[in-house]
């Protein structure tokens, strides 16, 4: 391989590309692709397996053609008017196209920021934005759980002057300091690189006095690349602070990495809901500001109470405490879980809070939100904090009257979103409690008002987007870039198998109307142990028709394997059954064939547990370690596993959404009535597909990896001509007969 030093020069549609090494067939195509979306400032989906070096494609090819604009700027200085330089230097603090490359989490941004630093571009400014508990230099802050809290105390800290390290930021930005001290500590560095990751902003937060989070963001303003998790893209609120503070979309290559799930992220940041603790929490909080202005003199109060006046919020007050009453009494009391769309917009002007006095309540709540008083009551819990409820109530209003809609198109604004969105009412009839949803029900809201911020071109790619042709209908935007790269491994490096019934005959399927069969667990039990003991070091698991079954493959599958079940309900119905049943004593042999390990649902418990799994599989002595985990969870998700530590994924069911589940419910409502072009079913069986690919997607992670693949279920043989598995289309082997897990187990250890 060529050292990054000495980068491979590759003209690719015209443009000079510099490559750290020689690129395979695919890696071209993918540049050509990304290239052709940046040039013509088109859309793209590009699909290219784990291991194919896309992070190293689309940094490469994009960042070689914003280079091409870098002449044509200067020459534009040159010859333009004074008058005009002064209006392109005032209008945006860039003149050149940006990438704002998005992932899922802050360690998937990290290597990608790694990737960056291997490249002739690591010279070109490049940073991470990332939250307070990444990027906070205080123990006291960074010690609180959740951003929330994280934000008040960071918050308070700021406006008390109390944060060494937000004034030192503070006075370098007023000096016009902080970029050129960012540059003496690039210039620090021995290989002029100028990618700033979030180790690499501590360690400058520390050496200049100057608080890494907010540094981040002022570095963006002028940085080529900036990386960002999702939700600084997706919610129109973050992207409206960032436009306020320098970090324009306009012109910039949107890149969504791993974006597999971009529908269902899309629709989430698009929806909101209200609850009683969120109303109630905040009318005491008004209630409580309210007396305090009444109460304190106009010289003892803070300053943050400036401008309030008792009129405008008992007004506020009293607009809220109709609207808890309204969802109350409309909804809750008649038993009214489904009422139409457009009984929102009637609720919210019965309640005083109709679109032309919108902009004055979100301001007020937003004041309110800035005043830091203590109440007293202590309780620093999510749901029940003051603070964070508030910002919830503004966030709400904001969802359904957002900052584009103006008096003129107003009218159909809410004819679209009667359409796009559904209500939905949940109550506890012991406690009175409810909750009021409103679900967006169309990606194409989300990623329409993206795609208005004037960008240059939206590109979702990730190691498995098919099937890639419904993403048009799904997302309502045209993608005219589609590329769907193979994998770059041998035949003989990815075994696939399907066992369709247990060494008992009993068949393998995870059926909902199977749920309660006690022979199937037993039987999918025992397979499981049977490829265990045949798959070295790691594995993975998914939930089926299992004991028996499992116990005979996890003796198969050498090291590290992963075993992924429906969802949490399925693993732990499982693993509930195999302890309690003692005769058949399930558990205790699949954890003498290989360690068991537990996905957990928080994320800090399941950092942790992914390390001891990892640990257990580098033991020299090991017979390796099997992780449960759940289709679309953590361990499903971007996890990367190479080599031992997953020698082996098993897939015990399809993951369909749960059927009964009120948004699967409403989703296919709303399809049958919106005809885009995809049916409910359709859109049905593609979440399993896509769950499938995703997980399936774990068992080999670079050219020189090698795995199997075992699929507990009846149900995968009528699936086999469907399920668009990236590299396994011709090579599903079916072992049905019913000594089909000795079968297995031999094939593994062949393998």
């Amino acid at each position: 391989m060529t050292s990054p030093l000495e980068p491979q020069s590759l003209t690719i549609s015209g443009v000079e590309v510099l490559f750290p090494y020689k690129p395979y067939d695919i890696q071209l195509d993918y540049m050509k692709s990304i290239i052709h979306c940046c040039q013509q400032k088109v859309n793209g989906l590009l699909e290219s397996p784990t291991g194919t070096g896309k992070t190293l494609c689309i940094l490469c090819s994009a960042m070689a053609w914003i280079r091409t604009f870098e002449p044509k700027m200067r020459q534009l200085m040159v010859t333009d008017e004074e008058g005009l330089q002064q209006e392109v230097v005032v209008s945006d603090d860039r003149h050149i196209p940006r990438i704002l490359y998005s992932s899922r989490t802050h360690s998937q941004l990290s290597q990608c920021c790694q990737q960056l630093k291997r490249t002739h571009y690591k010279t070109e400014r490049a940073v991470v934005i990332a939250s307070r508990e990444q990027l906070c230099l205080r123990p006291d802050v960074r010690s609180l759980s959740g951003t929330t809290q994280q934000s008040m105390k960071c918050s308070q800290l700021t406006k008390d002057h109390k944060c060494a390290y937000f004034e030192g930021f503070d006075q370098k930005v007023k000096s016009s300091q902080l970029l050129p001290e960012v540059d003496q500590y690039y210039a620090s560095r021995d290989d002029d690189c100028k990618v700033m990751d979030i180790e690499d902003l501590m360690d400058f937060g520390r050496r200049h006095t100057c608080c890494p989070y907010y540094s981040a963001r002022e570095m963006a303003r002028k940085a080529s690349v900036v990386f960002t998790p999702y939700t600084y893209l997706l919610d129109p609120e973050l992207r409206g602070n960032n436009k306020s503070k320098g970090i324009s979309l306009k012109d910039s290559v949107v890149v969504f990495d791993e974006g597999h799930n971009m529908e269902k992220e899309f629709e989430e940041r698009m929806s909101t809901q209200l609850t009683t603790h969120m109303m109630d929490a905040s009318l005491k909080r008004i209630d409580f500001i309210a007396i305090q202005l009444q109460t304190t003199p106009a010289d003892r109060l803070p300053e943050e109470f400036e401008g309030l006046k008792i009129a405008k919020l008992l007004e506020l007050e009293t607009c809220l405490q109709d609207l808890r009453r309204g969802i109350a009494m409309k909804f809750v009391s008649n038993r009214v879980f489904k009422p139409e769309t457009k009984a929102l917009f009637d609720l919210l002007d019965e309640s005083g809070l109709e679109f032309k006095e919108m902009g004055k309540w979100i301001k007020l709540l937003e004041d309110i939100c800035d005043i830091r008083v203590d109440t007293g009551a202590g309780n620093t819990q999510t749901n029940g904090d003051p603070f964070w409820c508030l910002k919830l109530m503004r966030d709400f209003l904001c969802k359904i009257y957002p900052k584009s809609v103006s008096i003129e198109t107003l009218d159909e604004y809410k004819r679209e979103f009667c359409d796009k969105y559904r209500l939905y009412v949940e109550s506890d009839n012991t406690t009175n409690d409810w909750v009021f949803n409103v679900w967006c029900m169309s990606a194409s809201v989300g990623a329409k008002a993206l795609l208005a911020e004037d960008i240059n071109c939206l590109i979702i790619t990730s190691g498995t987007l098919a099937p890639i042709d419904s993403f048009d209908l799904e997302m309502g935007v045209k993608f005219d870039v589609k590329l769907q790269n193979s994998h770059i491994i041998g035949d003989n490096q990815l075994s696939i198998i399907n066992i369709h019934h247990s060494k008992n005959k009993t068949v393998l399927t995870s059926k909902y109307d199977n749920r309660d069969n006690m022979e199937y667990y037993r039987a999918l039990g025992q397979t499981l142990i049977e490829i265990l003991k045949a798959v070295p070091k790691g594995v993975l698991v998914f939930f089926s028709a299992l004991g028996q079954t499992l116990i005979e493959i996890l003796r198969a599958v050498p090291k590290g394997v992963l075993v992924f079940f429906s969802s949490y309900t399925a693993l732990n119905k499982c693993t509930q059954i195999w302890k309690q049943y003692r005769n058949d004593n399930i558990w205790d042999k699949l954890n003498a064939v290989k360690q068991i390990f537990l996905e957990p649902r928080s994320k800090h418990a399941f950092n942790e547990c992914f390390v001891k799994y990892k640990q257990k599989v580098d033991e020299n002595q090991s017979s390796g370690a099997v992780f449960f985990g759940v289709f679309r969870g953590k361990l499903s998700e971007g996890i990367d596993l190479p080599d031992d530590y997953c020698r082996g994924v098993i897939l015990t069911g399809l993951p369909f959404p749960a059927v009964m589940d009120p948004r699967v419910i409403l989703k296919k409502q709303y399809l049958n009535e919106a005809k885009i072009g995809l049916s409910a079913d359709g859109w049905y069986a593609l979440q399993m597909k896509r769950a499938l690919n995703q997980a399936i997607g774990r068992v080999v992670r670079h050219k020189d990896d090698f795995g199997v693949i075992i699929l507990l279920d009846s149900r995968f043989a009528s699936l086999s001509d469907e399920i668009e598995v990236i590299f396994y289309e011709s090579k599903l082997e079916f072992l049905l007969t019913i000594d089909g897990t000795t079968g297995c187990a031999h094939k593994c250890q062949l393998f």
